[in-house]
């Protein structure tokens, strides 16, 4: 192990030649075959090579070097093992693999040496036909004067390849030294010929301890020792001792500091015994730690060992963590870490997670080299390296590898304090052309400062199902000077992942997640941080009622702005009705509404479906009933103005019997309309297709008939890329068990193929009214199967069907209508109906593969007659939902949404009020994820129409005192409506004192026709106040002059204005001080006033107080 200073004594015996190949270095931007380099006489032998890799945009073309490497290499055909560091560079040991004429199975031992720079620098393959071998791991071997004299190699070798009994499956454990120039010195073999191995090996002074597995046939731990030549002094398995069956493998040993030997098993840690160089340890290990672990190298540090593995969750087989932990002189667990991820994520392809080895780092922490699965974002796996702290805290890690599978096997720190990491990658030049296991050799300056993730999302937790969340990373740093943050990945914890600093994402089915931001810098470092996030369900944001018992809509049309057509049948009696339109606005209120009857006929006329045409007016398919003329129905279609409401056109159509329909319509590509439905002439009902002009003249039609005598009514229709319709129908109107039929056409309505969807006998079966055709070619038909809600998915040549379905908690469950989501997934309406108990208007959304996200009812329980009839998905994630309630004998109209309705109440003033006086009324209303734009008043009955304002006061007066119904909507800026309603008693109007005076009730302060003013707002009025314009509570009038001091320029009227005085000493505003002389020059105050002469000293404005002394004479 590198880090360890390791003496071998002398050499000797002799290793058959090796097959030995130039070093060939190939650029990064060609491709080489090894098929090119294979020669072609004698016995085969591989020509190797190494490949130099940079980044590519095609990962076949090129492997990518990991970000901050100082260099990367690739070592063709064979699995890295184990490193060393020496002066002059790196030598890498595994096993190659190649062709052989024993066995299909073949492989041999490989050496690959490296200079500091990357560079080739040698190479060595042990391939002896009949003597198959391979390596684990590798330690350097130093001669006299501390100078390397070559490596000894542990491992595994057949012996006798070609002997009965002796294949790949049962090789020795095999011990070999090669020299500096890699040629073999000597070799050993040990164990018996079943399945035998050496794992790991350490020079103890005199000799080398090697530790691995035995199995005969039994597999149980192996440790043996052998001299300086590889000379067995002692070995120890359950051949030598029973007791050993029950050690577990040993893959990796070290040698405890006063004795004995510390060993790294699929069981945990043990210390055995001290022993000699001709005797082995005690068979009873000294102590045992961490047996649930799977430990697969182990070093000796002060006060104790360190070692690392993988570690199996409990409960789950499938998932397990790195683990590294350090374990006492004494044997008690010190510190103990796992790493890994809880749960698969971004990149993800497993859960196994694994450490191959661990040294110490020149920092006083320590490096871990291993395998990912759940941090594997380039593929199957990849090769992981963890740096740490002194107590095994993770510092930095980097993830490396391509598509396929990657691992790390060895790491060693050089001088220079740079990490060498080897293991093996998957790349696409393998002997067959396709992706073999490669060498991978990765050079790092080490030293890094990771990065900083950090983020934070908009609207903040919880939010709404179908709400777009903008997620914003600018808040991740780079860790060191001159580093940047190169990648930023997502994961929003539903399966769904982004990339980019900013992002949005919209969540589709309620729950609590955990979103993770990756954040990768320009040394190729990744971290990550987690966020836990919760979506909620939609609210219903308003819900309108429309008909009374006799009117009914059946279907509804977005207009692009939030509002929608709606369109069904207006009856004023069982044989008078008419096609009833109306157009709502984005709150469901009433834009105009009409009832179109037949003028020709004028019998029961309907519309089935609407849609809004090319240039934005609107379109109903329906009929017109002819029950007056003997026969019953015609085909009906208007196209009326999107904002009157007026009629642009009315056309019919009759095929040539007593009852046609349309069931839908939808817009034709380019201009026109196709609509479906079915025509009866005498017993027979065929599905009918109608192609139509903006103008509803008819371009061609045609009908299909189902086999035999059975009906079919087409009930849905879907455009076809390209040109083209596919009907699709059934033999009722009804749900029965019955087959659904599609039939495709081409541009003029001639069938193309028909394809039938089978019913399940006493079950119920129905395409209902919608079918569309997907971006891929293939058809979605919304309908029902098994009694079940279904998407039949229909192949685009007609040639098979999937269909997703679920329910089952009612006893029928089928959907009427459908709309499809910007994101490719769907929303459907309909009923889910229980005979016993009641039926309920049911909507559920979807995503792009049929998964249910979330799914409503509306209904009271126990109260039939409440289905679904259509609905509608709005820009911003709203649903429409049209929904018949036969037992109130309404329709209504329910718009449910991401958003929070505003919350509170109103208030008035004055707390009582009374007729003839103004009484204000003001919201106390919030909006916590927007704001209220509209305020709408109805102040009670026989209080005139509903006020709309955009404040939040407004004031209302009662003509007459009484109890009233004050009622306040408002809307919030996503068109969520919330609504208050309260009573206020209004009092007796006061009795008039002046009836002359429409301003005054009462004489008041200032009497009848005087204003009871108040200008200085001194709670004086006017009338009475003597100063009115200057606020003067205490009257004060100093002089009498009915002039109040505020207002008088002169308070005690002494004939010197009171501001000429506050300019002097010594006199005084509110005394009669004219006749006074204060500085005493023989003239009086006021002719020093009238003279404009100084009477006194001057107040200076900020000094301090003067004091006037008076001497007498």
């Amino acid at each position: 192990m590198f880090g360890t200073h390791r003496t071998i004594h002398g050499s000797g015996g002799f290793y058959g030649p090796g097959a030995r190949a130039s070093p060939v270095q190939v650029r990064a931007d060609r491709r080489v075959r090894l098929s090119a380099v294979l020669p072609a006489v004698g016995c085969v032998l591989l020509s190797l090579l190494a490949l130099t890799v940079a980044y590519a945009d095609d990962p076949l073309d090129d492997f990518p070097v990991p970000l901050g490497t100082e260099w990367a290499q690739l070592y063709p055909e064979s699995f890295g093992r184990s490193i060393v560091a020496v002066p002059s560079g790196y030598v890498v040991a595994g096993k190659q693999n190649g062709p052989s004429t024993s066995s299909s199975l073949d492989l041999w031992t490989v050496l690959v040496a490296y200079g500091t720079d990357g560079t080739l620098a040698d190479q060595k393959t042990f391939h002896l036909d009949a003597d198959h071998n391979e390596a684990f791991d590798i330690i350097p071997s130093y001669g006299a004067g501390d100078t390397l004299d070559g490596y000894v190699v542990a491992g595994a070798k057949h012996q006798a390849f070609s002997e009965e009994g002796h294949d790949y499956y049962n090789p020795y454990v095999w011990l070999t030294k090669v020299g500096p120039d890699l040629e073999p010195v000597w070799e050993s073999t040990f164990g018996d010929p079943f399945p035998d191995y050496g794992y790991a090996a350490f020079w103890d002074g005199s000799g080398f301890v090697v530790s691995g597995q035995y199995s005969n046939p039994n597999t149980s731990a192996y440790l043996l020792r052998t001299d300086a030549s590889g000379v067995l002094t002692w070995e120890a398995s359950w051949a030598t001792d029973p007791r050993w069956l029950f050690m577990p493998v040993i893959h990796d040993v070290v040698p405890a500091p006063g004795g004995g030997l510390v060993v790294a098993t699929e069981s945990g840690l043990h210390k055995l015994g001290a022993y000699t160089s001709t005797s082995r340890p005690p068979d009873v290990a000294l102590w045992s730690v961490a047996i649930t672990d799977d430990l697969r190298s182990v070093i000796a540090v002060p006060g104790g060992y360190v070692a690392t593995g993988s570690t199996q969750i409990s409960g789950d087989t499938e998932h397990a963590d790195l683990v590294l932990l350090k374990v006492t002189d004494a044997g008690s667990i010190a510190w103990r870490h796992t790493y890994g991820r809880a749960s698969p994520t971004l990149g993800a392809s497993g859960m196994n997670d694994s450490g191959s080895e661990v040294i110490a780092a020149s920092d006083g922490g320590f490096v871990v080299v291993g395998t990912t699965y759940s941090y594997a974002w380039h593929g199957s796996s990849d090769v992981w390296l963890l740096k740490t702290d002194a107590t095994g805290n993770i510092a930095w890690d980097i993830v490396a590898g391509d598509s396929g599978a990657d691992n790390g096997a060895g790491v060693v720190q050089d001088a220079a304090g740079a990490l060498v990491v080897t293991g093996t990658a998957t790349y696409d030049e393998g002997l067959g052309g396709g992706p073999a296991p490669w060498i991978y050799a990765i050079r790092l300056p080490g030293g890094y400062l990771p990065p900083s993730p950090a983020f934070t999302y908009a609207p903040r937790s919880p939010f709404f199902v179908e709400e777009p969340v903008h997620f914003d990373a600018s808040g991740s740093t780079a860790g060191g000077p001159g580093d940047a943050v190169v990648l930023y990945e997502w994961d929003f914890g539903d399966g769904s992942t982004g990339t980019g600093i900013e992002t949005t994402h919209t969540y589709l089915a309620p729950g609590s997640y955990t979103v993770t931001l990756f954040v990768t810098d320009s040394n190729g470092i990744r971290r990550e941080t987690s966020q836990g996030v919760t979506a909620v369900g939609l609210n219903v944001q308003w819900e309108r009622k429309f008909g009374n018992g006799s009117d009914w809509f059946y279907d509804l049309a977005e207009d692009g702005s939030g509002g929608a057509l709606l369109c069904g049948i207006n009856c004023i009696s069982s044989t008078n009705c008419g096609t009833w339109i109306a157009k709502v606005d984005n709150r469901g209120e009433t834009v105009w509404n009409g009832v179109y009857p037949d003028t020709y006929y004028g019998g029961r006329d309907g519309a089935q479906k609407a849609i809004r045409g090319h240039d934005g007016h609107f379109l109903v398919a329906g009929f017109r009933d002819k029950a007056t003329t003997g026969e019953t129905r015609d085909v009906r279609i208007l196209k009326v103005h999107a904002d009157t409401g007026v009629k642009i056109w009315d056309k019919s159509f009759n095929y040539a019997g007593s009852g046609d329909e349309a069931v839908d319509i939808k817009l034709v590509p380019g201009g026109g309309y196709i609509v479906a439905g079915y025509a009866t002439t005498g017993i027979d009902v065929d599905a009918w297709l109608i192609r139509i002009d903006e103008d509803g003249n008819v371009t061609w039609h045609r009908t299909y008939s189902n086999t035999g005598d059975q009906i079919l009514r087409g009930n849905a229709v879907a455009t076809v890329t390209g040109g083209g319709f596919l009907i699709v129908g059934t033999e009722t109107g009804t749900f029965s068990s019955q087959p659904i039929i599609a039939i495709r056409t081409d541009s003029t309505g001639v069938e193309q193929w028909r394809y039938t969807i089978p019913y399940e006998a006493g079950s119920r079966s129905t395409a209902v009214k919608w079918a569309t055709q997907l971006p891929d070619g293939s058809f979605i038909i919304a309908g029902t199967l098994s009694d079940d809600y279904a998407l039949i998915m229909l192949a685009a040549n007609g040639s098979s069907h999937e269909a997703i379905s679920w329910g089952g908690t009612y006893q029928y469950d089928y959907i009427d209508d459908a709309d499809i989501t910007p994101d490719g997934g769907y929303v459907v309406t309909g009923t889910r109906y229980d005979p016993v108990t009641d039926n309920d208007t049911y909507v559920a959304r979807l995503d792009n593969l049929g998964n249910l996200a979330w799914e409503e009812g509306f209904g009271d329980v126990g109260v039939a007659g409440e289905n679904g009839e259509g609905v509608g998905y709005l820009d911003d994630g709203s649903v429409l939902v049209l929904h018949s309630d036969y037992f109130d004998g309404v329709m209504r109209l329910t718009r449910i949404g991401p958003n929070a309705l505003p919350s509170g109440d109103f208030v008035y003033s004055p707390a009582e009020p009374v007729a003839t006086q103004p009484v204000t009324f003001t919201a106390t209303l919030t909006d916590i994820d927007g704001s209220i734009v509209s305020w709408i008043w109805q102040f009670g009955a026989g209080q005139g129409e509903p006020v709309e304002t955009a404040v939040r006061f407004i004031d209302h007066t009662y003509a007459a005192a009484g109890s009233y119904d004050v009622s306040l909507r408002a809307f919030d800026d996503s068109g969520g409506e919330l609504s208050v309603t309260r009573s206020i008693l209004v009092g007796e109007a006061p009795e008039d004192l002046c009836p002359a005076d429409p301003d005054k009730l009462e004489p008041g302060v200032c009497g009848c026709g005087v204003a009871d003013d108040d200008t200085d707002h001194d709670g004086i009025a006017d009338c009475v106040d003597n100063c009115p314009s200057v606020a003067n509570a205490d009257q004060r009038d100093t002089d009498g002059d009915t002039l109040g001091n505020a207002c008088d320029d002169d308070d005690h009227n002494d004939g010197m204005p009171d501001a000429w005085e506050k300019a002097y000493l010594g006199l005084d505003p509110l005394v009669d001080d004219a006749d006074g002389d204060v500085d005493r020059d023989g003239v009086s105050n006021l002719e020093e006033y009238l003279a404009g002469t100084e009477p006194a000293p001057r107040v200076v404005v900020g000094a301090l107080p003067a004091i006037l002394i008076l001497l007498s004479d």
